[in-house]
């Protein structure tokens, strides 16, 4: 018993990914409602515009995940650009959370790290 090995059990991401890509339909299902519910929430939340944008962004990123796992999964043959894909991504997470980060940045430094930010958010873009 002491040379065998245990058979390795599947990690989270292993099953997740797996389970996404042989379910696009019922996860889009799922997407819609969450991003349904921040809509609802984002309303609830007058007195911290920060929370309010952190649920308006949260679905967005996961969507943005949830798609590439699957493009990921089902056309791992195909060759695409990688640099062109990596920016997509990044310009995607970017405007997602852009919001996020004003708010933020207005919090922690007033309105003149509020534009900072957008300054710095804008020409990134």
């Amino acid at each position: 018993m002491v040379g065998q090995s245990l058979p390795k059990k599947k990690s989270y991401w292993d099953t997740y990914k797996q389970w996404i890509s042989s379910n696009p339909h019922s996860i889009a299902d799922i997407e819609k409602t969450i991003q349904f519910l921040s809509y609802f929430t984002a309303g609830r939340f007058s007195e911290s515009s920060m929370a309010s944008e952190f649920i308006y962004s949260l679905p967005n990123l996961l969507i943005l995940l949830n798609d590439r796992l699957i493009y990921s999964i089902k056309y791992r043959n195909l060759q695409l650009p990688q640099f062109k894909s990596q920016i997509k991504i990044w310009l995607s997470t970017l405007e997602y959370t852009e919001a996020l980060f004003e708010v933020t940045a207005k919090k922690l430094w007033g309105d003149y790290g509020k534009w900072i930010i957008i300054f710095v958010i804008q020409s990134v873009k």
